[in-house]
């Protein structure tokens, strides 16, 4: 998806190649979390699916904790002219588009299915 990102212009928002860190985003927010959560969350989720574009931080799952990152992140679009809504709005649409992602139980069962019967034939 293409959205407008404050000073940034256009930007190309994708979906992170790692289903580990959708499951791991798409989790944090099924927590509920407070307001302030809430925006280093979206935040993380605009500079994760808008790494492409090399325009924000760098996310580095093993060196530092999502939250922490969208801090950073949050910091940058704040000083580049975002407001909280269009902050909130983007970070919500990428994080719908990383749960996209995620297996549902209905697509691993018919993985193991899938694999059974071809385990079968062999």
């Amino acid at each position: 998806m293409k959205k407008h990102l404050g000073k940034f212009g256009e930007v190309e928002f994708e979906t992170p190649d790692s289903i580990a860190t959708c499951f791991e985003i798409v989790t944090l927010l099924s927590t509920n979390p407070d307001s302030g959560t809430l925006s280093r969350l979206c935040s993380c989720a605009i500079g994760i699916c808008a790494d492409k574009a090399a325009i924000l931080p760098s996310y580095r799952p093993l060196k530092e904790k999502p939250l922490d990152y969208g801090f950073r992140v949050l910091e940058r679009l704040l000083e580049r002219g975002c407001n909280a809504n269009h902050i909130f709005d983007i970070g919500m649409q990428c994080i719908m588009m990383m749960s996209e992602k995620i297996p549902s139980q209905e697509g691993v069962d018919e993985n193991i299915n899938f694999s059974n019967h071809q385990g079968r034939d062999t």
